[in-house]
């Protein structure tokens, strides 16, 4: 990443932009939803996009979120 790249990111970015490469994009996903930020680097029309989203849709899916708790998995 070049200082460039760095200086555009955005104050509010989510940790997952810093991660160290290679993170899946599923992953990235994820963790990103935990965090409760959308910051897909990816083009729309990627596989990856794609694999981002479904990891974002999961991770909304499976945890439930309670200020001041720990994250806890619901049963489907």
């Amino acid at each position: 990443m070049t200082a460039a790249q760095v200086r555009a990111i955005c104050d509010d970015a989510p940790a997952s932009v810093f991660a160290p490469d290679p993170v899946s994009p599923y992953r990235r996903g994820v963790e990103d939803r935990r965090e409760g930020a959308w910051w897909c680097p990816w083009a729309s029309n990627t596989p990856e996009a794609a694999q981002y989203r479904q990891g974002w849709s999961e991770a909304g899916a499976v945890w439930v979120y309670a200020e001041g708790m720990a994250d806890v998995e619901v049963m489907q």
